[in-house]
């Protein structure tokens, strides 16, 4: 029901898009094209892993000193040493309508698009050691906190995208292309995105014993941004999720070469929330 709702919408915003156009070229629609494309592209976040190693650190940080503070209320962080290891994979394919105003010889176009896309980045070998202050009878007693975990957040949201393209040198056999373009997915796919993760470490206290604590489990990404909304940051401010929905960001070069009349294959590589490498195939009418 979803996708045939987001197709119907692709016609509406296409009729409506193609309607205004004409005025803006000069009344060039009668010479315009339309074409049809199928793409799959690889996706992952290789590119910004480092951005994201710090994120999940903290993340993991935290989620240990919670399980700890479960048991020894009023724990002060001094000093936390992290590292892990981060990986992704992915995969997205798409179909796309796309209009040339200016027809065979226009180096503009409008493309809309209908996308399947599939994210997971894994948080793998991480580990923390974290010194501590624990509060007792009055006075503040040293303590260590050692721990281990792993994690995986996958999200796979189906989206409509608008994109411009520039190509230049249409006339080549072969010739270069820009595109630029943004997404729309529905918050649904956001609440259904899940977060998988394990957590474990042994908890000291100077002069005292050691104990063990462990967690893991599979949370929807609705309950943590519900989490986050009862919780409150250190300033007593409420923690929010900056999107309702799923945005995408496109920004793409690539390549686009005639096999036949009318018959063209693209390859392009792109941010795409991430980093993605495409392929397609393209008919023009």
């Amino acid at each position: 029901m979803a996708i045939r709702k987001s197709f119907k919408s692709i016609l509406v915003l296409m009729v409506c898009l193609l309607g205004g156009i004409p005025p803006l070229f000069g009344g060039v629609s009668v010479k315009g094209k339309i074409e049809l494309g199928f793409h799959y592209s690889s996706w992952s976040v290789r590119l910004i892993e480092g951005l994201l190693e710090t994120a999940l650190n903290d993340a993991l940080k935290s989620q240990m000193l919670n399980l700890a503070r479960g048991e020894y209320p009023g724990l002060i962080e001094n000093s936390a040493a992290m590292s892990s290891t981060i990986d992704s994979s992915g995969s997205n394919f798409g179909f796309e309508i796309r209009w040339y105003p200016a027809g065979d010889k226009g180096s503009f176009s409008l493309g809309l698009s209908l996308e399947k896309t599939s994210m997971a980045v894994m948080m793998t070998e991480a580990k923390a050691d974290i010194t501590l202050d624990v509060p007792e009878d009055g006075t503040l007693k040293p303590a260590t906190f050692s721990g281990q975990g792993n994690g995986e957040f996958r999200l796979e949201p189906w989206s409509f995208h608008v994109n411009f393209r520039w190509e230049f040198k249409p006339e080549w056999i072969v010739h270069p292309y820009l595109a630029l373009g943004v997404g729309y997915g529905s918050g649904r796919y956001l609440d259904q995105g899940t977060l998988n993760y394990n957590v474990q470490g042994d908890f000291r206290i100077l002069g005292g014993g050691t104990e063990y604590f462990k967690e893991s489990g599979t949370k929807t990404l609705k309950a943590v941004k519900d989490k986050l909304g009862d919780d409150a940051d250190s300033e007593g401010k409420v923690l929010k999720v900056p999107f309702w929905f799923v945005p995408f960001f496109q920004i793409s070069l690539g390549a686009k070469g005639k096999i036949a009349d009318n018959l063209f294959l693209l390859g392009e590589a792109a941010f795409w929330d991430g980093f993605i490498l495409r392929g397609a195939i393209a008919y023009r009418f």
